[in-house]
């Protein structure tokens, strides 16, 4: 298992963008997605070649938003209690991992298509950042599998 901490604000990454005669992404995704591969790449010891090029892969990944500045009294009291504060409002969780995930391919793994399962969460903390954990281990996969399937009756 990688663990992997990037210091960079979650965005939410749009598909590309197409004109009457190109396709295009903003400048701020552009400028996102240099500093996250900078950061991807920066905690790979190798860079000629994916960290795992080929095998199922599964992704935990928690998007870290900083806290409000005003926290609701109910936040506040997760806060007292040493819970999470999962943030329930924009940006959603599929626009969060499209950009990520494209950065992380190449790098980490070699084709996202070999991501076979991901647990998303957003929560508000401290600071913003990206906390993922990449699990190549198929026996650790099959355990999250079952921990979350685990006793359904149809598949």
């Amino acid at each position: 298992m990688i663990k992997i901490y990037l210091p960079v604000k979650p965005k939410a990454v749009q598909s590309t963008r197409f004109s009457k005669h190109h396709c295009y992404a903003s400048k701020d995704v552009v400028a996102w997605k240099k500093e996250i591969l900078f950061h991807l790449k920066s905690n790979v010891d190798w860079l000629d070649k994916p960290v795992y090029p080929t095998g199922p892969i599964g992704l935990v990944i928690e998007y870290c938003f900083a806290l409000p500045k005003k926290p609701s009294k109910d936040q506040k009291n997760l806060i007292a209690e040493n819970l999470p504060v999962f943030k329930d409002s924009r940006p959603d969780n599929d626009n969060l991992t499209k950009g990520l995930k494209d950065c992380m391919s190449g790098i980490i793994y070699g084709d996202d298509c070999q991501v076979v399962f991901t647990v998303l969460t957003k929560v508000y903390t401290e600071k913003d950042g990206i906390n993922i954990r990449v699990i190549s281990d198929v026996r650790q996969l099959n355990a999250l599998h079952e921990s979350f399937y685990g006793g359904w009756d149809e598949h």
